[in-house]
């Protein structure tokens, strides 16, 4: 997944810091961006051992919108740190940060990120889609979903209009 860029005060093209780096193209050197193309504005995105590619900005209210005309809907939406914070203090959602290597070892459950790690990970969005029609709770064997994250309605933030 893309990070869904938040408006960010830098200096010239590029932004980041020694895990990441964005550049725009010269062409946004002043940094205006036509509202009647928001699928154009191309960057590059480099995350250290994982990502060196080209992106295209996608607004977030145009992705949502889209999604809706494909018979989605966004139940949930939150920035990755506030994800990351309100998650981690449950219990039941520990093993899958440990998994996700967001945690220290078993006998520390704080996180292992670097502050520069934490910088990008700001730059995402958590968020979760479902088909209309979908029931809100599926039955599940425990067993055979151990470890893996189920959300509840109490997990839910109304998005409705906040985005």
């Amino acid at each position: 997944m893309a990070p869904f860029l938040c408006e960010t005060a830098a200096e010239g093209l590029t932004f980041g810091n020694s895990v990441y780096w964005i550049r725009f193209d010269e062409e946004f050197s002043e940094k205006k961006f036509k509202s009647s193309n928001p699928f154009g504005i191309k960057y590059k995105f480099h995350l250290e051992d994982a990502v060196d590619c080209p992106e295209w900005i996608v607004p977030f209210r145009i992705f949502k919108a889209l999604a809706e005309e494909n018979d989605f809907e966004l139940v949930f939406v939150k920035n990755n740190h506030i994800f990351v914070d309100e998650y981690m203090k449950k219990p039941e959602f520990i093993e899958l940060m440990r998994r996700l290597g967001a945690l220290g070892d078993e006998n520390q459950d704080r996180s292992t990120l670097s502050p520069d790690e934490w910088e990008v990970a700001y730059l995402y969005l958590t968020f979760v889609l479902r088909k209309r029609g979908q029931p809100d709770q599926i039955q599940r064997n425990p067993r055979r979903d151990k470890g893996k994250m189920h959300l509840t309605k109490d997990d839910i933030e109304n998005v409705n209009g906040a985005v």
